[in-house]
């Protein structure tokens, strides 16, 4: 377990899991959906998470995409209210993503979504 979730992401997890920290790694990999509030930076606690199929990141100020090659599983992202977000990894990381919603994001560059 990373000690270092942050406040909200431990909120989404309970919510998905149905209980309070301490989390089994099974339980882990088998989050289908989580969402991420208020944040900025990087999403380490994905390596972590398998087997998410969806993921919802809210109010998050320069998400590290990258950090969803953690996610093989990953066919909806909804990026919401995000401040300067870098699409440029998308195809790379995250090649099986069928869903890309934006919404009031401030976004660098579109052109990366062509080649999902």
């Amino acid at each position: 377990m990373l000690p270092d979730w942050p406040e909200l992401a431990q909120m989404a997890l309970e919510e998905t899991l149905g209980h309070g920290a301490p989390w089994d790694p099974k339980e882990l990999e088998a989050a289908g959906l989580i969402f991420f509030r208020q944040g900025k930076g990087p999403f380490p606690w994905l390596s972590v998470l398998p087997g998410l199929t969806q993921l919802q990141i809210e109010q998050w100020q320069h998400p590290h995409l990258h950090d969803l090659s953690h996610t093989p599983r990953l066919r909806r992202l909804r990026l919401w209210d995000c401040t300067d977000v870098d699409l440029t990894p998308l195809p790379e990381v995250a090649p099986n993503l069928n869903h890309v919603e934006l919404r009031q994001c401030y976004v660098h560059d579109l052109t990366p979504l062509l080649r999902l």
